[in-house]
């Protein structure tokens, strides 16, 4: 069969289905499709893709530009003498041959200072590409050179400069996990990806060797890999998704090919969307799950990714205290200032002037009261330092205890990241009325003295510190997730950022936005590489009444509740009675939407724990799942919905179609001329009597009918027609089966 992604590529004005046969072929397609079978005739489809993408698709200037670099690094292995230029051509250049660092290029500056150590580099990689010199690279990049970013697609380059047969040309390691599903949905090639540059190169070459054509050079092979993952990522979105591939539609990446006609270079595409609908739909579950796609066990831990995640939500009082117990618990202030906590606090929140006077102000701050050398009388809680008379600062031992839980922060810094450990790229807030600008952002937080005296500290809210560390790490994706994001005030929340986020002015958008923050004054831009997810419940507030602000910039997708999920199992009870879970819940639904509306509906979550027992044969847990739910979930929230109109839900539960018996909710008549007169006359309300809800103890809550009856009245009325087991005590009943009438 023809590879569906060779048909888009080739006949990208003919619409393809990957299931539904008897498409309609148009004439002028007809000679291209029959040429395509013919050439795919005993040859595998990845092959046949390459071989059609080579002769269709194939940037020749690359080719010899790629042969240049890899043979510069051959001469160099051979004893040629590192020049200033080669070193410019493997590490500056922004499109060196192998790939295009784009916006990960060597600044001039980081260049001149760091040339000499990037000669020594050089021939090391040159002599060994190994997977033990790549290590070593990454653990001296920050320690002998003087580079504060670890710049992972211009060193990938240089290996796949040096070696060439064992790497590909895709010097992005985000680009690589797309190529490894391609590979699997496309070709059904077994490759695994491990977040790993170096590794996933090998995983891939190894699945694509057999494969590879024998007149085709390692260049070759490594630019039609790369012409490959373009073509997955290129796809239209809906055919993607009918593949039921993990869409890649608009993803943008760094590594292009390098040549003088460069196609456009792709950065992130980010996602702005809330999940929406009424309560029990699986909204903020749908966001935990999403929580995994931002979630990596990497094989390489990169330790700057990891500090970064670990120092990001602490203040600059708690990094001084890192900082001190780093350098044996006394410095000065240039040697704290210069520590890699301090620097690493400083560059996520992109700090570069006046570090020493924040380092001395917070350090004066919390100062013992007692101290000799330190006369300043905005001091606060935890007092831990203290200064001698020759200005070296000083974390006193016996206030340890005090800061206990840094100590251990510190003893695990020190251990740095584990094998297995988890990286997190998101955050997640929930929004409320209260919920500020100050909270999401960044604001002032007070702090009060022990002479009663108000001081502030400005703090970097959840949002903008998890856009500084995405800033600091391009080549992942980072997600902040807002539960119950209609609750909040959105133009106070957001504030000034409310243009920031729509897609187009984000940092790397198509018309990108900065504005200067409310207190510090920062400009600030939203990274490309940040998404925005949140939910909202509909029955706290319609999106038609949403922020419109907020409407605007924000795809939504609706989660509705789904009795389909139920349609496998029912729950079987002891007296023959089966009470059909999908069926209760659309008609439950199906009442609500008439007396009511459909976003006030009931989830299909709330029936999850007694669908699940059932799904494993426990029908006495299923039983009392189901009664737990409507006692504790169902009628509390259906109270809500219809502000205790107790006659409407009576009709929502089929009371009115049942025995008194079957009933969940009694209508009792009333004497209102006993109560009120006999010259009193009920109106249309009090004429219908009084409503009461059964008390939890009460029967009708075990007996199984009562719930048939809800959707079915017919039904429970011939079981109950038939003779019911004799009732016994609770202490007698079998507890594998539901008490029963």
């Amino acid at each position: 069969m023809l590879p569906l992604l060779l048909l888009n590529a080739a006949l990208p004005e003919q619409e393809w289905h990957p299931q539904y046969s008897g498409i309609l072929i148009k004439a002028d397609h007809a000679s291209t499709l029959a040429s395509l079978w013919r050439d795919g005739a005993n040859t595998h489809a990845l092959t046949q893709f390459m071989r059609w993408d080579q002769q269709h698709d194939f940037n020749q200037q690359w080719y010899h530009q790629y042969q240049e670099v890899c043979q510069l690094a051959a001469e160099i292995k051979g004893g040629k003498t590192i020049t200033d230029a080669d070193v410019n051509r493997l590490w500056r250049m922004k499109a060196n041959g192998v790939a295009s660092a784009g916006q990960g290029i060597m600044y001039n500056d980081e260049f001149n200072t760091n040339l000499e150590f990037l000669k020594k580099l050089t021939r090391e990689i040159v002599l060994s590409p190994s997977a033990e010199t790549y290590q070593h690279v990454f653990d001296i990049w920050k320690v002998d050179g003087t580079f504060k970013r670890f710049l992972k697609v211009v060193i990938n380059r240089v290996f796949g400069a040096a070696d060439p047969e064992h790497y590909t040309s895709i010097a992005d390691g985000s680009c690589l996990p797309s190529l490894c599903r391609c590979l699997q949905s496309q070709f059904q090639l077994d490759v695994q990806t491990t977040e790993h540059w170096l590794h996933d190169n090998q995983n891939i070459l190894k699945a694509v060797k057999p494969l590879i054509a024998p007149e085709w050079d390692v260049f070759t092979r490594n630019i039609l890999l790369w012409n490959l993952y373009e073509w997955s990522v290129e796809i239209p979105q809906q055919v993607t998704h009918t593949m039921n591939q993990v869409n890649e539609d608009g993803a943008e990446y760094q590594a292009t090919p390098a040549s003088q006609n460069e196609k456009p270079k792709r950065t992130p595409r980010p996602q702005n969307i809330i999940f929406y609908g009424p309560p029990g739909t699986g909204k903020t579950y749908t966001l935990q799950a999403l929580q995994k796609q931002y979630t990596s066990t990497p094989a390489h831990s990169d330790k700057l990714l990891w500090l970064q995640e670990k120092i990001a939500p602490l203040n600059w009082m708690q990094v001084l205290v890192l900082s001190l117990l780093d350098l044996g618990k006394q410095a000065k202030v240039a040697d704290i200032v210069n520590s890699q906590y301090f620097q690493t606090k400083a560059t996520i929140n992109k700090r570069e002037g006046n570090l020493s006077q924040t380092a001395w102000s917070y350090l004066q701050k919390f100062t013992v009261p007692e101290s000799e050398t330190v006369n300043y009388k905005g001091r606060s809680e935890p007092a831990v330092f203290d200064k001698t008379a020759d200005s070296v600062w000083i974390l006193l031992d016996d206030k340890l205890e005090l800061v206990d839980d840094l100590v251990q922060l510190y003893a695990e810094l020190e251990r740095g990241p584990q094998s297995g450990m988890q990286v997190k790229r998101y955050s997640t807030v929930t929004f409320h009325q209260s919920y500020g600008y100050e909270e999401f952002i960044e604001g002032l937080k007070a702090a009060t003295d022990d002479e009663g005296n108000v001081h502030y500290s400005l703090e970097a809210g959840a949002f903008l510190t998890l856009c500084r560390r995405a800033e600091q790490d391009p080549e992942h994706q980072y997600a902040i997730f807002i539960d119950e994001i209609n609750r909040g005030n959105i133009a106070k929340i957001f504030g000034e950022l409310i243009s920031l986020i729509e897609i187009d002015k984000r940092a790397q958008g198509k018309y990108p936005m900065a504005i200067n923050l409310a207190y510090s004054k920062q400009s600030f831009s939203v990274p490309s590489n940040v998404d925005i997810i949140g939910t909202m419940n509909t029955a706290d507030r319609s999106l038609a009444l949403m922020d419109t602000a907020l409407r605007r910039r924000f795809e939504f997708i609706e989660m509705m509740p789904d009795p389909a999920l139920f349609a496998e199992y029912s729950i079987t009870c002891s007296n023959g009675v089966t009470i059909n879970l999908q069926q209760l819940l659309a008609t439950l639904n199906a009442r609500i939407a008439a007396l009511y509306d459909r976003e006030h509906t009931l989830g299909h979550a709330f029936f999850f724990p007694a669908y699940h027992a059932a799904q494993s044969g426990d029908y006495a847990q299923a039983f009392h799942a189901l009664k737990a739910a409507f006692q504790t979930k169902i009628l509390p929230l259906l109270q809500e919905y219809f502000y205790d109109d107790w006659s409407k839900i009576h009709l929502v539960l089929g009371d009115n179609q049942k025995p008194e018996a079957l009933q969940f909710i009694h209508q009792q008549k009333v004497d209102y001329h006993a109560l009120f007169g006999s010259h009193y006359q009920a109106d249309d309300v009090t004429h219908e009597g009084q409503y009461v809800l059964m008390d939890n103890a009460a029967a009708v809550w075990d007996n199984a009918l009562a719930y048939l009856a809800i959707y079915t009245a017919q039904e429970a009325k011939q079981h109950s027609q038939q003779p019911f087991p004799a009732n016994r005590s609770q202490t007698d009943t079998d507890q594998s089966e539901p008490a029963s009438v």
